[in-house]
């Protein structure tokens, strides 16, 4: 059985979904409720796979930095919660905004690193060899 809804209908249901999952989130993580971030973090998961299946993929990529990177920086264990959420979702992993063990990559800060190194041994090597 499907049922279709109307735009503005399909509209105003995204609103009150969005604002009951945003004051739960809220509600979790800023009380630092640490048995529910689970909870929360599946909420966040579920907001983002709407948009993103809504094609509104740049408001969850929004959605999910505001309250990763944004409101909630210092709370490890919902960021925890999250990149597991994440990392279960291939949509959600798909736009790489939690870093996940899947989608890790080793590059900006450790070969800047490791390049720095290398031309360091080389210039060693060749002034030693005059």
């Amino acid at each position: 059985m499907s049922v279709e809804i109307r735009d503005a209908e399909a509209r105003k249901y995204a609103v009150w979904a969005d604002k009951i999952g945003r004051a739960r989130i809220e509600a979790i993580a800023s009380g630092r409720h640490r048995g529910a971030y689970d909870r929360a973090a599946r909420v966040l998961g579920a907001l983002a796979k709407y948009y993103i299946l809504a094609n509104v993929t740049e408001k969850a990529r929004s959605l999910l930095h505001e309250f990763i990177f944004v409101k909630f920086p210092r709370h490890h264990a919902f960021r925890r919660e999250a990149k597991n959420t994440a990392s279960g979702s291939a949509l959600i992993r798909d736009l790489r905004v939690i870093q996940t063990a899947s989608n890790r990559h080793y590059g900006s800060k450790t070969s800047h690193v490791r390049q720095r190194m290398i031309t360091r041994h080389r210039s060693i090597s060749l002034s030693n060899t005059d």
